[in-house]
């Protein structure tokens, strides 16, 4: 159990890391590309309109929050066990490692990607709902 624990506490620590510089570096993007489309316009009413968007006055979370935990949580949990699955099957030789490598790789990617990929479609369907009744 101390291995188990272990390795979703860091994967957990993990997720939080990536998800908070996912956010981050998509900000700073989004304000570099508001710069250079609109040079003459200041990043002060960029960061305002943007901020006010993503996270409104009252929301103790910013918009998009649930999604983001929807993706990420089974993601690192399902990434985490694949991982500990290959990891726990007995090996006898250096071969046995690599391969155990490889396949909790290959298949833990391949889980997360899958994932991933079918709730961006289940949410864009929903979000371009909600868009489309809004215009």
């Amino acid at each position: 159990i101390y291995i188990n624990a272990t390795v979703l506490l860091s994967s957990a620590v993990a997720a939080v890391v990536l998800v908070t510089a996912s956010v981050s570096l998509t900000a700073w993007v989004a304000m570099a590309t508001w710069a250079h489309i609109f040079p003459e316009g200041s990043t002060y009413l960029w960061r305002d309109q943007y901020f006010q968007r993503l996270w409104p006055p009252g929301h103790l979370l910013m918009v998009g929050t649930g999604w983001i935990l929807i993706k990420a949580i089974p993601s690192i949990m399902g990434a985490a066990a694949i991982s500990l699955y290959f990891g726990y099957r007995p090996k006898t030789d250096v071969v046995d490692i690599n391969k155990a490598i490889a396949e909790s790789l290959i298949w833990g990617l391949s889980f997360v990607l899958i994932w991933q990929s079918v709730l961006t479609l289940i949410e864009f369907k929903q979000v371009s709902a909600r868009l489309e009744a809004t215009f």
